[in-house]
């Protein structure tokens, strides 16, 4: 890799980031950390010093998925990061902390509309996103929560705010940003224009990103089908 900034894909839970960073990954080589690198969850090596600014779906640091303390975040990533030597990485519980991840990486941001991801294929997506809508119940107040919410109307109203922030960050930055309905979606001629996109961005053949997705959308069509 070159001196430019290490890659970054941002979304949320269940938005396609796994699916489209192994096609990114099989097609550049690029050495990636699969599973968060700043999910204090996931990233036990780092575990202690994550948890001072980011946050998972566990109840401990649970407000920091809804926070973005620039100061904070910069002195984290700058204490870990370097530790390792991935060039890419991907989050998906970090969807308010694009301002301050900009700094450290070349970031692209991934969205999936709700039509799409509810109801979810395993259940447990249900769950990290009440668990969204309780980190920011704790940072907002009382005032913001919804007494009358069921837990499948808490996880719609997470998904839409978590989106929301996470898409108007990346317009307001200049962050490119793709969709993972238009990505599944799209007829073969799209997608080779989306990954021109991509490529415009970041490093990564477009023809070859195109043949990945087009090649591996299908069964990714039928492993993330809604439950019935």
């Amino acid at each position: 890799m070159s001196a430019r900034k290490p890659f970054l894909l941002l979304g949320t839970p269940n938005s396609g980031t796994d699916w489209l960073a192994g096609c990114i990954v099989r097609v550049t080589g690029w050495r990636y950390f699969q599973k968060e690198f700043f999910n204090p969850l996931t990233n036990a090596q780092h575990s202690e010093t994550l948890l001072s600014n980011f946050g998972s779906e566990l109840v401990t640091g649970l407000e920091n998925l809804a926070t973005c303390h620039t100061q904070g975040i910069d002195a984290v990533v700058e204490r870990t990061w370097p530790a390792d030597t991935f060039d890419f990485n991907k989050e998906v519980w970090s969807f308010c902390k694009l301002p301050a991840l900009v700094a450290h990486f070349d970031c692209l941001v991934i969205t999936r509309s709700a039509a799409s991801l509810f109801p979810p294929s395993r259940l447990r997506v249900w769950q990290w996103y009440d668990a969204i809508y309780h980190a920011f119940a704790r940072v907002h107040g009382p005032h913001w929560q919804h007494e009358h919410f069921t837990p499948q109307a808490r996880a719609l109203h997470a998904h839409a705010v978590a989106s929301d922030r996470l898409t108007r960050d990346a317009t307001a930055i200049g962050v490119p940003q793709l969709s993972y309905d238009h990505l599944i979606n799209a007829e073969s001629d799209e997608i080779h224009r989306v990954c021109c996109y991509i490529e415009k961005h970041w490093p990564i053949p477009a023809l070859h990103l195109a043949a990945e997705i087009l090649a591996t959308r299908r069964q990714k069509k039928v492993a993330s089908a809604p439950a019935q």
